[in-house]
């Protein structure tokens, strides 16, 4: 667990444990439904995180605030030496702290300690301030496509490490 001081809350960045799983499927809900649908890879992965995510080699990240649950995101192994950043959440009332930050260095930062060669990323150009911080750590465009793995996907970035 790693403490920052950057608002007048206590804020945590933590690893996924079990009693985290409610949070981490109640943040990406909210933002998923609120803008786009939920998808069959969206349910697998939040419904079983423990599989999809965490047996083969991957994290989940989360910022607490206070203890609480505000954030989140997940670094999920896809290949030798690359992992695909997913599942970035910050709820609606915390966004704007510079949460989305602290999960973006976390991932990273874990990223380097695997040795990974390169993160990419999925997702939507109508999310221009999830593009934005993206663009901030890095990552470059490499398509504009629709992607197969999800409907909303129309845009793939690449951070090479």
């Amino acid at each position: 667990m790693t403490r920052v001081n950057m608002t007048k809350h206590d804020v945590t960045v933590s690893t996924y444990h079990e009693l985290l799983k409610p949070a981490f499927i109640a943040l990406n809900r909210q933002w998923i439904e609120y803008y786009f649908k939920l998808e069959p890879m969206d349910l697998q992965q939040l419904e079983n995180p423990q599989k999809t995510i965490l047996e083969s080699g991957g994290e989940i990240f989360f910022i607490l605030e206070d203890k609480r649950p505000v954030g989140t995101v997940a670094m999920i192994p896809i290949g030798d030496g690359s992992y695909e950043l997913a599942k970035m959440a910050v709820e609606p009332g915390n966004q704007g702290k510079g949460y989305g930050d602290l999960l973006m260095k976390a991932a990273v930062e874990w990223a380097k300690l695997k040795k990974a060669k390169e993160i990419i990323l999925i997702s939507n150009q109508k999310l221009i301030p999830a593009l934005s911080l993206y663009r901030k750590f890095g990552f470059k465009v490499v398509s504009l496509a629709q992607h197969p793995d999800y409907q909303r996907g129309n845009i793939e970035m690449k951070l090479t490490l």
